[in-house]
């Protein structure tokens, strides 16, 4: 079924205009995220692409087919955004956020809504959301694309939804190691008799355990996919921003 564009304030200016209550913004998202609402998909590429330009003089606006999104057509919506931006996209500087306080201030805005939605959504939904899944793929093409604006703001992105799921993914090792520690503990305690407790244990490790496999599958293909390969990108700010990604992804 096809979407089509609604009317509603899209999430570029709840963080531009309202970036104080991220919070309980992010929240009601979420919810509808959960509840499966189909136009989530939309504004979360709306806000990307909106952002990509959102320092420069572009009078008009991106129109960002809501059809393309639905069809999950990466490379034609690219192809759409440098079309839009035309010459505003030459040269050798990337001027995504502006360095006065407002566009600072929306910046960290941009960047903690990013890693908050991973790390504020629960985490099973998260692991078998398709929505995240289909994001992840789209952000990953975005990040080919012949605008360096978009290329900067995809990796950018993708940065910060990796740095949430780095850090869900620490937290999972310590619950592992948690776990663990239980089970032996139930093992030494009962040894040869049947414990109700150590096999509710036991299934909550397995499950932390196929979670943990799956969060470290997710990041390693994703920081191959974009920082490794955009390491060598001919823009100086997307080199840098991929080099402290990979660093990231090392020390987690």
């Amino acid at each position: 079924m096809s979407i089509e564009p609604v009317d509603d304030v899209g999430l570029y200016y709840v963080l531009r205009d309202h970036a104080s209550s991220i919070g309980s913004s992010l929240r009601g998202f979420i919810l509808k995220c959960k509840e499966g609402a189909p136009m989530q998909m939309y504004h979360l590429l709306e806000l990307v692409t909106r952002s990509s330009y959102s320092n420069t003089m572009q009078e008009s606006l991106f129109q960002l087919d809501a059809n393309k999104v639905d069809e999950l057509q990466a490379d034609s919506i690219a192809n759409d955004f440098t079309e839009f931006m035309g010459q505003s996209d030459v040269g050798s500087n990337i001027l995504v956020f502006g360095s006065d306080a407002v566009s600072r201030k929306f910046q960290a805005a941009y960047e903690e809504f990013w890693r908050r939605f991973v790390g504020d959504y629960p985490p099973d939904d998260l692991i078998k959301s398709e929505l995240f899944e289909n994001l992840l793929e789209f952000l990953i093409s975005l990040t080919e694309s012949g605008s360096r604006s978009l290329r900067f703001l995809s990796c950018l992105t993708v940065y910060c939804m990796m740095d949430g799921l780095l850090e869900f993914r620490r937290s999972l090792k310590q619950d592992l190691n948690a776990l663990e520690q239980k089970i032996g503990e139930e093992t030494s305690t009962h040894k040869r008799r049947s414990s109700k407790k150590l096999s509710s244990i036991v299934g909550t490790l397995e499950s932390a355990a196929s979670a943990s496999d799956k969060v470290e599958a997710t990041s390693d293909r994703t920081f191959a996919e974009v920082f490794v390969h955009r390491s060598r990108d001919c823009f100086p700010d997307i080199r840098a921003l991929s080099t402290t990604a990979l660093s990231r992804c090392v020390y987690a």
